[in-house]
């Protein structure tokens, strides 16, 4: 009789959290407590959105592996001067 094997991949995935309207520190947490790497873009809000999460990628809800890189754009006052 035939036996399967099956080989179950050392990195199981995680459920990338939906950290949209969150604030920066609080969205870091999330992510790191997942495993994720936050990779923290700087948009200009106007008015400045308090530091909160305006985007996501991937979004949430997306299964990834951990160490994956995710990327929020955060809203900050834009600076006058470039």
């Amino acid at each position: 009789s035939a036996v399967t094997i099956v080989v179950a991949t050392p990195a199981t995935q995680v459920q990338v959290p939906n950290v949209v309207g969150q604030r920066e520190d609080q969205a870091v947490s999330a992510l790191q407590e997942r495993g994720l790497v936050p990779n923290i873009v700087y948009v200009d809000a106007n008015p400045p959105d308090d530091k909160r999460v305006l985007s996501q990628n991937p979004s949430g809800g997306s299964t990834v592996e951990p160490g994956t890189s995710v990327t929020i754009e955060v809203g900050r006052q834009s600076s006058g001067g470039g």
